[in-house]
């Protein structure tokens, strides 16, 4: 069946089913709270909308400023809060939460956006990598991939990308010496700065190489100053010696 838009318009969307839905809400303080209330399921919906009005009949109450909405039960309890996102063209503004996916308990309801979004093949073949489009197209008709929903359309050659990608290296003018024993060369890459921290608190990777083995080691470090660096690889140095050492006596290697 098909309802009218909110705003009146004449739009319509698809009603999948109608109920009562649970959201898990993180407020600006990090805290969840959990509200539930009656809801119409609309899988064509991009994003999950939840109304003033429906709000109020639950007994909360709402205020506004600085772009920041707070909605407060009959008891007081913050349960919701937003910062401004957009401004409808008649005049309505949007409010943005953090709904928060998974949880632990029990699942009362599925409310969310569609996750079945077809786009084109070109944009199927950027998100997987790049991957080519005899097999993407493959995956799709075989059903291999879940949500691999394909828009039909032609390709238009080669993306700039994979151009770019495929582009043949000159050959170094240099003899190049390859070494053969362990620690007689290494090579180091230096990567950061991480979104992300780890639970040491790092944030830069220094890959070291050996050069006579091809075994690579990882040394996590929490800033990139050259005392950092440093003291991270001398300390790795000695590790590595003190193991390779022994090896090349025990070997007869000089």
């Amino acid at each position: 069946m098909t309802g009218s838009t909110a705003v009146k318009h004449g739009g319509n969307f698809a009603i999948s089913g109608r109920g009562e839905v649970e959201l898990v809400v993180r407020i600006s303080s990090g805290e969840l709270r959990r509200v539930r209330f009656a809801a119409l399921h609309t899988p064509g919906f991009g994003m999950n909308l939840v109304l003033i009005t429906t709000l109020d009949s639950r007994g909360c109450r709402g205020s506004w400023g600085g772009g920041v909405l707070t909605v407060v039960n009959p008891d007081g309890v913050t349960v919701m809060d937003g910062r401004f996102s957009a401004q409808l063209a008649n005049g309505r503004r949007l409010y943005s939460v953090d709904v928060v996916d998974e949880v632990d308990g029990p699942v009362v309801a599925i409310a969310g956006r569609n996750r079945k979004q077809p786009t084109t093949i070109e944009n199927w073949h950027r998100r997987l990598g790049h991957a080519e489009i005899k097999a993407i197209r493959r995956m799709a008709t075989k059903g291999c991939v879940m949500g691999l929903d394909v828009v039909e359309g032609d390709v238009h050659g080669m993306c700039k990308d994979c151009i770019l990608g495929k582009q043949d290296k000159m050959p170094f003018d240099d003899e190049v010496v390859h070494e053969r024993e362990p620690l007689e060369r290494v090579h180091l890459d230096l990567w950061g700065r991480a979104r992300t921290p780890s639970w040491g608190n790092a944030v830069y990777l220094m890959l070291i190489l050996d050069g006579g083995t091809s075994m690579k080691f990882p040394v996590f470090l929490t800033n990139k100053r050259k005392e950092t660096v440093l003291e991270a690889f001398s300390a790795w140095l000695r590790e590595a010696s003190s193991l390779v050492e022994p090896l090349l006596a025990r070997h007869s290697i000089k």
